[in-house]
């Protein structure tokens, strides 16, 4: 499968993905302490199965840094009904600027929420899901180390500002743990379905959806 190189592909400032996860902690201990829920800021309340509504509406989107991120509830062969979390990142390179683009969009993963609004667990999805620019998973990482919202952007101020740097802080604590390792199984089975059907484009296969369902460990919030 061919693979991509991603060198400097970022918009905006550079935060370190320590601090950042070192940030979760706190905000999740914020989170549990007063029974938020970014289910509930999105939506209001549950939402409805269909996987076409976003929330926000377009997506909360940050022209500064690429950031991307939005919320839905459907279900998927081998999961069942969840409400999960879309992450992405907006990226460019030189080679991208001279072809014309702008940039393109890389998805990381999918984060599952649980009745209280913790995440409970991640998966990888392959690109027909959401139509981006594959990344194996190495480069995937990379790209995703130090994802963030600017807050000075729209959608910053007050309870937004919180759930960004939630989201941001989600990405960091987990990204070196089970976003990894799910990244790295998607890969495996599009290898192994390549090795067995060599014209076949499987990133465009229907019959691979989901890969690398895994749980995520709490932080500890003592």
């Amino acid at each position: 499968m061919r693979r991509s190189k991603v060198t400097a592909a970022r918009f905006g400032p550079k935060v370190t993905a320590r601090s950042l996860a070192n940030a979760f902690v706190g905000l999740e201990r914020e989170r549990r302490a007063g029974g938020l829920s970014l289910v509930d800021h999105l939506c209001g309340s549950e939402p409805p199965i269909d996987e076409t509504l976003h929330y926000p509406d377009n997506d909360c989107q940050d022209p500064l840094t690429g950031a991307q991120y939005f919320l839905h509830r459907h279900g998927s062969e081998g999961l069942g009904v969840t409400t999960h979390l879309h992450l992405f990142k907006r990226w460019r390179t030189p080679e991208i600027e001279a072809a014309g683009l702008d940039g393109t969009i890389t998805h990381l993963v999918a984060f599952e929420l649980d009745a209280t609004g913790a995440a409970s667990h991640c998966f990888s999805v392959n690109q027909w899901v959401v139509g981006d620019y594959w990344l194996s998973a190495s480069e995937t990482v990379t790209l995703f180390e130090g994802w963030q919202f600017d807050l000075r952007g729209s959608r910053a101020e007050g309870a937004w500002a919180f759930w960004h740097r939630w989201v941001a802080g989600l990405v960091a604590y987990y990204l070196h743990g089970p976003v990894t390792e799910s990244l790295h199984a998607r890969d495996e089975a599009l290898d192994r379905q390549l090795e067995q059907y060599p014209e076949c484009n499987v990133l465009q296969d229907r019959s691979l959806e989901v890969f690398g369902r895994l749980g995520l460990p709490q932080p500890t919030l003592a």
